[in-house]
């Protein structure tokens, strides 16, 4: 699936490939899963870095 947004054919503005070799981007989270209308759905979530919060907590904060 990834590689078919990096290769983005049929799109001319190519805003999928963009999106994943933009130097911006340092981070990215991808998923993979059923869709009910296009049989397979993924989502990347991209960050240009994050911060961790209170070592007791687990959470990230990304930022762009």
């Amino acid at each position: 699936m990834v590689i078919a947004l990096i290769i983005d054919d049929g799109l001319r503005s190519r805003k999928h490939r963009k999106n994943i070799f933009n130097p911006a981007f340092n981070y990215a989270g991808a998923a993979l899963g059923t869709h009910a209308r296009y049989g397979t759905v993924c989502s990347i979530d991209f960050a240009g870095g994050y911060l961790e919060l209170a070592s007791s907590s687990r959470a990230l904060l990304a930022h762009n």
